[in-house]
């Protein structure tokens, strides 16, 4: 039992802590996960998949802020008037979404749930 004791203590002594204070969103996790993905065990593929998912999650939030704020500061005519000086400047492509397109088609799918089921599947099925 001494032996054992004396070879847990070896290891425990082996292993570097590090406490990370801060304020919320200072950065403290992004500091766990950086050492983590520098000195850590190698990513499974269900980790992967699990970030994937965690990204495009946080993306969709992030464009349902955005899309919100615009609309409640009154910004959408920006839009239609960013969409008019692009098309102004553009000769070719005309085949592209303008920004106020993009913007309307967000809000049908992430922000009022109206758009269409013609309009989420672009393959018409």
């Amino acid at each position: 039992i001494e032996a054992q004791l004396a070879a847990f203590q070896l290891e425990e002594e082996a292993i570097i802590k590090m406490l990370l204070l801060g304020a919320g969103e200072s950065g403290k996790s992004t500091i766990f996960k950086q050492m983590r993905l520098l000195y850590g065990t190698e990513r499974s593929d269900e980790d992967l998949r699990m970030y994937g998912v965690v990204a495009r999650s946080n993306i969709v939030v992030a464009v349902r802020k955005l899309c919100s704020h615009l609309r409640n500061l009154g910004l959408e005519e920006e839009l239609d008037r960013e969409s008019r000086e692009n098309e102004d400047l553009e000769d070719g492509d005309h085949n592209s979404m303008t920004c106020r397109q993009a913007y309307d088609e967000l809000m049908a799918y992430l922000i009022d749930n109206t758009a269409t089921a013609s309009a989420q599947d672009p393959t018409g099925e």
